[in-house]
């Protein structure tokens, strides 16, 4: 049995905000000699840990490459549970224990607000996963088994305790290989960056993205009627909360039809191409199931693909098509033979780096007959086989980069359409037959309006990144800092601080017990302690230089 403990309260903050939890004991029976051949293939081949990562062993015996391969993959569970510990383990220490039992001490990259027993809880469930690891080689069973503990044991449990969304750890592991000191305030919302030049973020949604623009965007009717009665292409529909409202509905609108929740987003609840009465008591009941309250639209049938363009402060960042999942034909295996080929790899990998591609059901069966095509097909070379009706974030899908094709008007139209809703990042969905012509050419419409869009899902994404980050935060949100650490120090800060005013900065200047503001005059705060103080001020917003003498 492996045991973990660690103090109630952290260190205090260091500059940039990277911080380390207190020591924490990891109790752990002797390893001995062991053959770390089976584990490092676990922690390579599946988990992806690196080879050099796992030659940085910070000791040389036994004892020590077990604990540093413990933390490794205690890292990874962070990192998957939405804890942006990017910064290497430590192990601080190794002694033996009772009987056969060693001791170590090791500290990871304490986050504020992140409840420090997780840390704890994480690292002792990642030791008992490496001795596993240890004793079982790696084929299907066992890496089904390893996952399902991973799931049970880390990821679950943290989940409900780590505030956050799918777009957190990617942004700030940009700001992280940026520079860019970020901090955890709570609720899963960070700053980025210092002073009067950060910025705060939640996910991808910013601080000025307006308050009102997350009740227009999360009610897919709010925000299509303000889009059309700004003049915009939006999409048509009519509220149903009934069979018999949407047949209504249908009848004025014109086969085919699409029927969605009008407050869900993920594509939960949609039905598109609905052709029928049939199909539409079907698609209806459907998002009845999944929405209980409130309305159901049922919507006019837009051509074309689903493209999503990504808007930063009115310039498009990046776009998308938008493909629903399916399979790439190669001439030769059948669709069956290739989604089996597929599943069968991604068995061995960990859930965060499967494509989502489902076993045939029956949603994939009438997607392939909707294209005339059935599973024992042989699909010709490069031909894309759909095998879900669109694209979603619950389904999974293909991203096509198509930054370089999208028309002016179409830029102009995304850009109008995120200030219109009051969005400084905005994801907008256009349904066009091509993005490449301008929306009044080819009857193509804005689908939706999201507000804090995924980002960082993808390569095309993820590649983005560092461009959005420095347009919001230009010099790397940083601002003029001095530490005062020689005998003289306080006269070195005081004249810092002076020469900074003169030149018209909003300066502060703080001591252990004092702070002084841009006109001099005492500042009063509720904290004491230098390093408490300059932490507090540089949240501050009218912080533009901050000078403060060495604790």
């Amino acid at each position: 049995m492996t045991s973990a403990s660690l103090p109630l309260e952290p260190s205090l903050p260091e500059l940039p905000w990277t911080t380390w939890t207190p020591a924490i004991t990891l109790d752990f029976a002797d390893p001995g000699l062991p053959d770390t051949g089976r584990l490092d293939a676990w922690l390579t081949g599946v988990l992806d840990i690196s080879a050099a990562d796992l030659r940085a062993v910070p000791g040389a015996t036994p004892g020590h490459a077990h604990v540093w391969r413990i933390l490794l993959l205690a890292r990874v569970c962070l990192l998957q549970c939405r804890v942006p510990a990017f910064e290497p383990p430590r192990l601080l220490g190794l002694q033996p224990g009772g009987g056969n039992r060693i001791q170590a001490k090791v500290t990871l990259p304490w986050i504020d607000q992140i409840h420090l027993s997780l840390y704890a809880e994480v690292v002792q469930q990642a030791a008992r996963l490496v001795a596993w690891c240890g004793a079982h080689p790696i084929d299907d069973a066992h890496c089904a088994s390893f996952f399902e503990q991973l799931r049970d044991r880390i990821l679950l449990p943290c989940d409900r305790r780590v505030p956050g969304g799918r777009s957190t750890i990617p942004v700030l592991r940009t700001a992280h290989d940026l520079n860019i000191p970020f901090r955890h305030l709570g609720a899963g919302v960070y700053q980025l960056g210092l002073g009067h030049r950060a910025r705060r973020l939640d996910r991808s949604s910013t601080d000025r993205d307006a308050a009102f623009a997350v009740r227009l965007t999360q009610h897919k009717g709010y925000g299509a009627r303000l889009l059309r009665a700004a003049g915009l292409p939006a999409a048509e529909h009519f509220p149903a909360d009934t069979l018999e409202h949407a047949r209504a509905a249908a009848a004025r609108l014109g086969w085919p039809v699409a029927v969605k929740p009008v407050a869900l987003d993920r594509g939960e609840g949609v039905s598109v191409g609905v052709g029928d009465d049939a199909g539409l008591a079907q698609a209806f009941a459907h998002a009845r199931q999944c929405a209980p309250r409130g309305d159901i639209l049922v919507e006019r049938q837009a051509p074309g693909t689903c493209h999503r363009l990504f808007m930063a402060r009115g310039e498009l960042l990046y776009a998308v098509k938008r493909r629903a999942m399916g399979v790439i034909g190669d001439g030769r295996r059948s669709v069956a033979r290739l989604v089996d080929e597929i599943l069968s790899t991604e068995r061995r990998l960990p859930p965060w780096r499967r494509s989502g591609l489902q076993t045939l059901d029956a949603l994939a069966e009438q997607t392939l007959a909707a294209a005339g095509l059935a599973a024992g097909d042989v699909p010709a070379a490069g031909a894309y086989v759909a095998l879900r009706p669109i694209e979603t974030t619950a389904w999974g899908g293909l991203d096509e980069d198509v930054s370089d094709r999208v028309h002016p008007e179409n830029r102009r139209l995304a850009a109008l359409a995120g200030k219109l809703l009051g969005l400084e990042i905005a994801g907008v969905d256009i349904m066009s037959p091509d993005i490449g012509q301008p929306w009044q050419a080819n009857g193509a419409i804005i689908n939706e309006v999201n507000y804090a869009p995924l980002l960082g899902g993808g390569e095309v994404s993820r590649a983005r990144l560092p461009d959005l980050l420095r347009q919001l935060l230009p010099d790397g949100g940083r601002i003029p800092l001095f530490e005062a650490r020689t005998a003289d120090a306080w006269n070195e800060a005081r004249t810092r601080w002076s020469a900074w005013r003169e030149e018209g900065r909003a300066a502060y200047l703080t001591r252990a017990d004092r702070t002084w503001g841009p006109d001099g005059e005492l500042v009063p705060m509720t904290i004491q302690g230098t390093r408490q103080r300059v932490a507090a001020l540089l949240t501050w917003p009218t912080v533009e230089a901050l000078a403060w003498v060495a604790p």
